[in-house]
């Protein structure tokens, strides 16, 4: 788990430095999703050994994550002005929850 937070810096990195070029930078970011969405699945797993807090923000990412990709899915004309801008924040979003874990040392 505490490798969860190397790995996601090191994607975020990639994904920033592929927006250079544009299209480059939009693939990463739905590589690194599909990463975090895996991840998240495996912090599910260790779900009852987190604190509150962490239960919590994990709980959020999860029913926002699981909104936006309905409303993509049932939008999606919509997905560059919302999806793509908005799953930008919730990587990062992520990044501090994995950065969480990390300190917590499970």
């Amino acid at each position: 788990m505490k490798n969860l937070y190397r790995y996601n810096v090191t994607g975020i990195i990639i994904t920033l430095l592929l927006y250079i070029t544009l299209w480059g930078g939009i693939l990463a970011q739905v590589l690194l999703g599909g990463f975090q969405l895996i991840c998240f699945m495996v912090i599910c797993v260790y779900f009852s050994k987190l604190t509150n807090t962490l239960k919590n923000h994990v709980t959020v990412y999860g029913l926002v994550t699981f909104l936006l990709i309905v409303i993509t899915v049932k939008f999606p004309d919509i997905f560059f002005r919302v999806f793509w801008p908005f799953s930008g924040v919730l990587a990062f979003y992520f990044l501090y929850i994995t950065y969480q874990l990390k300190k917590l040392q499970l």
